[in-house]
């Protein structure tokens, strides 16, 4: 519905008001002629036409004109608001991975980058392992390069047989013989992640994963040393506690004085948040791979 200030309020009421006077009139406003774009609870989008003393007051042409565009515009208005939907989930999306400690590269179907988190930046910024140039992305072991394309070409080079049962893992090594492992996924041409990067123009076949290879403790005492932050001293003495009864027993069986084997039970009682040796016992039970 298309309407002008005279539908709200009198002409000659209108231009004798105090806002007509200091704030329209200095400007050259006369009339106006507007239509709601979108109504909400509390507010309202409007597209406004001022009219000057040179056309006069609104009159039943520009309304014509206005019922007209009025479609279009509340139309464009309402794609702008479903790409800002969607550019808003991929802002989301984009936050969430750039929270993952992995390097998290986007792939389109011939395996160049479309999107990258700040870890794969990293990495990409490190050249070590893994480039990205003009054929795409690179590894920079030759083996690794090749189960990469050959992973991505698919069954006879038809990209919708990419990755089809399962993810692909591609062992890496760096220069300092640091192993790294690197996971090659399909996104489900149906997926909410694909779609969500497509809408903003950026082609998402296949996810790649890239971090360094854990090793996994081979005990309670070397998960809670990861997990606590503890020295090697302090996994030996973890060790000796859980075995030995006494603080002379520890050290005389570690060859220290009593005085060093008290210093590093306090230490790694407060690393730990536990008062008691049954404390300890209990986390590294519970640590055990």
């Amino acid at each position: 519905m298309c309407f002008s200030s005279r539908d709200l309020v009198p002409s000659e009421e209108f231009q004798a008001s105090r806002f007509f006077r200091e704030w329209a009139a200095p400007q050259g406003f006369l009339d106006a002629a507007i239509f709601n774009i979108q109504r909400y609870e509390a507010s309202a989008a409007a597209f406004t036409v001022i009219t000057g003393d040179r056309y006069g007051l609104v009159d039943e042409n520009l309304r014509m004109r206005l019922k007209r565009l009025a479609p279009h515009l509340q139309r464009s208005a309402l794609i702008r608001r479903e790409f800002g939907r969607h550019e808003k989930r991929i802002l989301s999306l984009e936050a969430a991975l750039n929270r993952v400690e992995a390097g998290v590269f986007i792939l389109d179907p011939g395996g160049q980058v479309t999107w990258t988190n700040q870890s794969a930046q990293s990495l990409l910024t490190m050249g070590d392992i893994i480039r990205d140039d003009a054929f795409g992305l690179t590894f920079s072991d030759p083996n690794a390069h090749r189960l990469l394309r050959e992973v991505l070409s698919g069954d006879h080079g038809r990209p919708e047989q990419l990755l089809l049962d399962r993810p692909a893992l591609i062992k890496l090594i760096d220069s300092q013989g640091g192993e790294w492992i690197a996971s090659l996924m399909q996104l489900a041409p149906d997926s909410q992640t694909q779609a969500a990067f497509e809408r903003v123009g950026r082609s998402a076949r296949a996810a790649l994963f890239v971090r360094r290879t854990e090793t996994v403790p081979k005990s309670g005492v070397e998960a809670c040393a990861n997990l606590y932050g503890l020295t090697p001293s302090e996994m030996r003495v973890l060790q000796a506690a859980l075995e030995i009864h006494t603080v002379a027993e520890i050290a005389s069986a570690l060859g220290v004085s009593p005085n060093t084997i008290k210093k590093h039970l306090s230490s790694i009682f407060a690393k730990m948040g536990v008062s008691r040796r049954a404390g300890l016992i209990r986390l590294v039970m519970a640590a055990r791979p």
